[in-house]
């Protein structure tokens, strides 16, 4: 068949009618509210695979952070003529601080003390004399999370941390005394079954509020998701619209820009939302501080 076909008009006069004559504008919307719903439905399967893969993942994860601000109970510029003692007896070192770690089961399975292959010790870069450890927090008691009172490790700068069980979400904070300054560093160290390593997140205030972290998070990526997929879309509209074809309407294109604009958002979007979940369970102190 001819691309055009001619019909006589009543005037004598021929007119042209295109075989790929574009449908009306009312089915071009419902093409538009198809892929509209057809792209709802498969983001919608995404995030549901995503939230069900993360509830299958059955693993321990011991995370730690320590509190930056750190008390300085002596230090050389105090007053001389104030004494400390430990236990009775004066301490001679100039320099006597105060930290506390938080520590907490982050994964979806618990650590029991059969878990725990090699015993988990906190540990201070300097081996400096630890004066008292104790447990001043927790959210679990049945967990029985415990220091255990050992001079001889306490001595080289070390202390050993057990519990019965812990749960997910358990977690405990624990007080630290010293003798060395704020800048010492500390580590947790010790092997949990199915657990590589054990975890450190830096401490920031965002660990104390998880709920607005989580919206705020959120919020912020599918800002970016669709200030992402606007700038790709004005990039591949530039790009395309050189090539389509001159017999399309300008209808036609206007539809084509919307499908694809629809596309590209849809798809930011929905890994916007996976990587603000992710960055929300990353954030996860399970009490306040």
């Amino acid at each position: 068949m001819a691309e055009n076909e001619s019909i006589e008009g009543s005037a004598g006069t021929t007119t042209a009618v295109k075989a790929n004559a574009q449908p009306p504008a009312k089915w071009q919307w419902i093409g538009v509210w198809a892929t509209i719903i057809s792209l709802g439905v498969g983001i919608l399967a995404v995030l549901i695979g995503v939230y069900l893969y993360q509830k299958s993942i059955v693993a321990p994860d011991l995370t730690y952070t320590v509190h930056p601000l750190r008390t300085e109970l002596r230090a050389p510029d105090f007053d001389s003529d104030l004494a400390f003692t430990y236990r009775g007896q004066p301490i001679s070192e100039r320099q006597v601080t105060s930290l506390q770690v938080a520590i907490w089961n982050a994964g979806t399975e618990s650590i029991r003390a059969e878990n725990v292959l090699q015993a988990i010790y906190l540990r201070t870069e300097k081996p400096v004399r630890i004066l008292s450890a104790r447990v001043t927090q927790t959210n679990r008691p049945v967990s029985e999370f415990e220091t255990v009172r050992d001079e001889h490790a306490w001595a080289k700068g070390q202390c050993q941390f057990r519990w019965r069980i812990l749960e997910p979400n358990a977690a405990a904070m624990v007080q630290i005394i010293y003798v060395g300054d704020a800048d010492t560093a500390i580590t947790l160290s010790g092997v949990v079954e199915r657990q590589p390593t054990i975890r450190r997140v830096a401490f920031t205030a965002d660990l104390l509020r998880l709920r607005t972290v989580a919206w705020r998070e959120i919020v912020t990526s599918v800002v970016a998701s669709v200030a992402t997929g606007g700038t790709v879309l004005m990039l591949a509209l530039v790009m395309r619209g050189r090539k389509m074809s001159e017999r399309q309407t300008a209808s036609a294109r206007w539809m084509r820009r919307v499908k694809i604009a629809i596309g590209i958002c849809a798809v930011a979007l929905a890994l916007g939302v996976v990587w603000a979940q992710w960055r929300a369970r990353t954030m996860f102190l399970p009490f306040d501080w």
